[in-house]
């Protein structure tokens, strides 16, 4: 998404924040915006007491825009849905989409980013290498976080990184993600490099908690089901795991699927984690089960990564790579082997 003048944001800053909106703020860097999203763009900024903070503020009249898209791709899947029944009763495209929309919808609410904000550094405290900015004020499209250091991982230095921390914040992020899906079954859902910053000598910090997914204790327990089954080279187990995230329509070619996973898993199993592209997965055991006649849970869109949501580009595939694997893959590749 394309830069906009500083300009653009004023008449937002003083319908949220008042008239006098600029006596809360030192300095604002208006020149070089820390980031420029479909959605908003963030600049960073020191208070009137000193605090530097990244200052976030909601593009004007993006709502309106976005709640259109929504209610046009509503009409569209349940156009679909009537159009092709057969495909419809496998792959639900208008629940799936429900899915999608609730989760999008509270990005258009800086408040509610702030409240995700605020559970998400309590469910970090535990850790060593990983912060959560701190919300130091709230508006619905405003948003004043204390200042995370350091850069993208993915740009970062792996030479400027010990050893250990590079191992720690790696082991980290696994354990964070991952407990994410299964004991809180909250989770950030937007895991692009960008969204991890890292600078030497202090935590991984966790940025832009516009999306987060929810799932319940019986879809987590699915999914724990389909992670081990993968782990220890099941493909019937596996099978059988994703079929119970859905169902099996009338016509399901059960013994077919169970061949295909089958097939498929010993090759997961023996890749590396660099190696490993998770979506690539996750999209391979998705065509099978749409081939074989195996409904899928509308709610396995709330898995992905979603990179669309941030470069205006639409709503995410069901099948993207799952955060866990996205900040993990990234931090591996770039330095977790040794310099």
């Amino acid at each position: 998404m394309s830069e906009e003048p500083f300009a653009v944001f004023e008449p937002v800053l003083a319908q949220d924040l008042g008239p006098c909106w600029a006596k809360n703020f030192r300095d604002i860097d208006t020149d070089r915006p820390l980031g420029a999203a479909s959605l908003a763009q963030v600049y960073r900024a020191t208070l009137a007491d000193g605090t530097p903070v990244a200052l976030k503020i909601q593009r004007p009249g993006v709502r309106p825009v976005i709640e259109a898209d929504i209610k046009l791709f509503n009409r569209a899947t349940r156009i679909l849905g009537r159009q092709a029944p057969r495909f419809n009763a496998v792959i639900d495209t208008h629940a799936m989409f429900g899915v999608i929309s609730d989760v999008v919808r509270p990005e258009l609410d800086l408040v509610l980013e702030a409240r995700n904000m605020r559970e998400a550094r309590e469910q970090v405290a535990g850790y060593k290498h990983l912060r959560v900015p701190a919300v130091l004020s709230a508006t619905p499209r405003t948003l004043v976080q204390t200042l995370a250091p350091g850069c993208s991982i993915a740009d970062a230095r792996r030479a400027d990184f010990t050893q250990r921390e590079r191992e720690g914040i790696c082991r980290d992020l696994l354990s964070f993600m991952y407990r994410s899906y299964f004991l809180t079954r909250t989770f950030h859902a937007d895991p692009h490099p960008g969204n991890v910053l890292v600078h030497p000598g202090e935590p991984a910090h966790l940025i832009d908690w516009g999306v987060v997914s929810r799932i319940d204790r019986p879809l987590s327990t699915s999914i724990l089901l389909v992670v081990l089954s993968l782990a220890q080279n099941g493909g019937a187990a596996t099978a059988k795991a994703w079929i119970e995230m859905g169902h099996a329509t009338p016509w399901a070619e059960i013994t077919g699927f169970i061949e295909d996973m089958a097939a498929l898993v010993p090759q997961v199993v023996t890749a590396t984690l660099e190696e490993l592209n998770f979506g690539v997965t996750l999209t391979s055991v998705l065509q099978h089960s749409t081939r074989r006649g195996i409904k899928t849970s509308p709610m396995i869109s709330v898995l992905g990564g979603w990179p669309g949501s941030r470069s205006g580009s639409g709503p995410p595939t069901p099948a993207a790579s799952t955060p866990a694997a996205t900040w993990t893959r990234t931090a591996s590749r770039s330095w977790t082997s040794s310099a």
